[in-house]
């Protein structure tokens, strides 16, 4: 009796320190595919300084599709990043920065793919401060992109080229007076 005691002691101290793993056999999860967004065109100027990118979409790393009822659904494959680590990433990669430069703020809204429409759809609002003398600008902006198909790798294609455009978007509201 004592040994079935012991062995059963034995049992219990080993499945909590080999996390149970004997005990529950089952299929591992599988890692999830993860994109990324292409490389940002590098800018000679105009020099800018980034604020923390916040997003307030309903985004995470996984990817969301809006269908045509306005259902939200999860992909399997996912971001490598949140959405605004990616979006502040790509930005800070792709121009220069002195310390006098203006000051961007970027708040995204909306970072999804619609299915029913066929595109990546990103909404960001922007405020620029230090260009010149004036007031800082406010700018509220929806990007939008052909989406080939509901891959992660036509995802991350549609997803660029709204970061693209958004880039573009900097430049002219710096270069604005």
């Amino acid at each position: 009796m004592k040994r079935v005691i012991l062995l059963a002691a034995l049992a219990v101290m080993c499945s909590s320190f080999c996390g149970g793993c004997w005990l529950v056999q089952g299929p591992g999860a599988q890692p999830a595919e993860a994109y990324d967004l292409a490389s940002a065109a590098v800018q000679k100027t105009p020099f800018c300084r980034f604020d923390r990118v916040r997003n307030l979409s309903p985004a995470g790393r996984k990817m969301l599709y809006r269908h045509a009822d306005n259902r939200i659904s999860e992909s399997a494959v996912c971001w490598v990043q949140s959405p605004e680590a990616l979006i502040g990433r790509y930005l800070a990669s792709g121009f220069p920065t002195a310390p006098d430069a203006p000051r961007i703020g970027l708040t995204i809204l909306c970072f999804e793919l619609d299915l029913a429409a066929g595109q990546a759809v990103m909404t960001v609002e922007l405020a620029c401060s230090g260009v010149g003398n004036g007031p800082e600008k406010i700018r509220r902006q929806t990007y939008t992109a052909p989406l080939a198909d509901a891959s992660g790798a036509a995802a991350s294609r549609a997803m660029s080229l709204c970061a693209e455009e958004l880039s573009k978007t900097i430049i002219n509201m710096i270069q604005e007076k």
